[in-house]
């Protein structure tokens, strides 16, 4: 049995960490379990924000996946595990705007809400656990790897905020 087939059968965990700058260079870390198989993932950008790249993580990790028969999302931010567990799906309904705001990195969860479709019921969460658990480490550890790379490629959805000119 390969480790294709591994991920398919059994029950998943996907741990994701994000690492950089706002507005600079930076990188994911995506770590996946299933039984006694392990994955590790990553990438970064060249210029982007640490939200963009945990949700960069997330899509990449579920890209991966093929079929599932339980998956527990462990994300780093309240963002993102509030965003998969309803709040996403609400922007979206609401045309991805808040009042008159657009909602930030609506390219990424419109991605998300397409690919985690696939895995209900599923469970994801914020890790809040200290020490922190080792797929959590090794997430960090990948993300802040990748995001020293020297050929970190454009984030094509990244729009930095238009800043004040001072002259």
């Amino acid at each position: 049995m390969n480790a294709e087939t591994t991920l398919a059968s059994f029950p998943v965990q996907l741990y994701v960490a994000a690492r950089g700058q706002s507005d600079g260079p930076g990188g994911y870390g995506v770590v996946l379990l299933s039984g006694q198989h392990h994955k590790a993932l990553s990438g970064g950008f060249a210029r982007t924000t640490v939200p963009r790249l945990e949700l960069h993580a997330l899509v990449t990790g579920l890209r991966t996946l093929k079929r599932v028969s339980a998956l527990t999302i462990v994300c780093q931010s309240d963002y993102a595990a509030a965003g998969l567990n309803g709040q996403a799906t609400a922007w979206q309904a609401q045309g991805w705007r808040r009042g008159d705001d657009t909602i930030p990195n609506a390219d990424l969860w419109a991605q998300l809400l397409g690919l985690i479709q696939r895995y209900h019921p599923f469970q994801a969460y914020r890790s809040a656990t200290r020490p922190t658990p080792e797929p959590v480490r090794h997430a960090q550890q990948l993300a802040a790897l990748a995001a020293h790379r020297g050929d970190l490629p454009p984030d094509d959805g990244f729009a930095p905020a238009l800043m004040p000119t001072m002259f």
